[in-house]
């Protein structure tokens, strides 16, 4: 496997394996009359099985999302912060202060996921 999901190659070399183990399972032998499995052949056979699901599970990656979140977080100033005033705003540097603040008490308590809450908007990626 040269990634996290398997290359095209990879997947032929799967797709071949299991198409044997299928035949092996319901007993499709053209050739042949129908013949009985062992303990030890079911044995393999389910372990096959089990390895087979796991790796059809990577063969092509998981949905992915997109998730919007906030977090409130307090500011003491001398501003009064008036809409249509940017000069009268909090300075970049005692925003990044306050967030930085705010980040290390809500991890330092254990409350980030209770602070940060539900997203207020999810979108599926492609």
């Amino acid at each position: 496997m040269t990634g996290k999901y398997f290359s095209e190659a990879e997947q032929g070399v799967l797709l071949a394996a299991m198409d044997r183990v299928i035949k092996l399972i319901i007993n499709i032998d053209l050739n042949a009359s129908p013949r009985v499995i062992d303990r030890h052949e079911l044995e393999k056979l389910r372990h096959s099985r089990a390895k087979l699901i796991s790796m059809a599970a990577r063969l092509s990656p998981p949905k992915r999302y997109s998730h919007v979140f906030s977090i409130a977080f307090s500011l003491e100033t001398t501003k009064a912060c008036k809409a249509d005033d940017e000069d009268d705003w909090p300075t970049q540097q005692e925003l990044l202060e306050a967030i930085q603040a705010r980040t290390a008490n809500l991890v330092a308590n254990n409350e980030v996921v209770e602070a940060v809450g539900a997203p207020y908007d999810t979108e599926e990626l492609s």
